[in-house]
């Protein structure tokens, strides 16, 4: 999932959206065939991660602030999990 966020150079969308819209014209990309399916008990973890990611490079302890002061607080082991997802997408961003 990771790579399918990312923006090709050049690009200015994410890959994922590109796919998204080949689809819509009928032709379904072997990325978008081949991605996992996110478990239902995750898909909060992974929109969380993405709501902390926006507009930032790399997650700092000043955004899960952020984020703890505007949408609630997260547990200790969902902080650590935010971390270790961003550093995960850094390793393998391309």
């Amino acid at each position: 999932m990771f790579y399918a966020n990312g923006i090709d150079k050049g690009a200015k969308e994410p890959r994922i959206k590109h796919w998204q819209a080949a689809e819509r014209q009928g032709v379904t990309p072997q990325a978008l065939k081949d991605k996992p399916d996110l478990p239902e008990n995750g898909v909060y973890i992974w929109s969380t991660y993405l709501d902390i990611k926006k507009g930032c490079d790399s997650i700092t302890w000043t955004d899960i602030e952020a984020y703890q002061k505007n949408m609630g607080n997260l547990t200790a082991w969902e902080i650590d999990l935010m971390f270790e997802l961003d550093q995960l997408r850094i390793k393998n961003a391309y």
